[in-house]
């Protein structure tokens, strides 16, 4: 759930301590949002600045039906080592809350 007008950081469990992410792909799924929003995934979930790994800023929820996808590559680290995804969400809407469904498509490396 991403409340109107705030920042959200969550840690999605089962995903993979190193890999490499060819796909990402957002989706709304409750809610209809009229402002904007970004998207940040960082290494560790202290969520520091110098741990981001990839960021989507200004992404509008009307536009692509909805739905936000990147297929640019990135490299991703769990630093924590506990195959975690963790992402920042920040809602730039300030009337409507919103519930987002993420999938992945990565190869994972040992």
């Amino acid at each position: 759930m991403a409340v109107n007008n705030t920042t959200t950081n969550f840690n999605k469990v089962g995903f993979v301590n190193r890999g490499l992410v060819y796909k990402f792909k957002l989706t709304e799924t409750g809610g209809v949002s009229t402002g904007l929003y970004d998207v940040k995934i960082y290494s560790s979930d202290t969520f520091g600045s110098t741990l981001l790994l990839y960021e989507a800023l200004s992404i509008d929820p009307a536009a692509n039906s909805r739905i936000y996808t990147d297929t640019l590559p990135f490299f991703y680290t769990d630093d924590d080592e506990t195959a975690e995804l963790h992402i920042r969400f920040v809602n730039h809407d300030v009337t409507n809350n919103s519930t987002f469904t993420i999938a992945i498509t990565s190869e994972q490396f040992a």
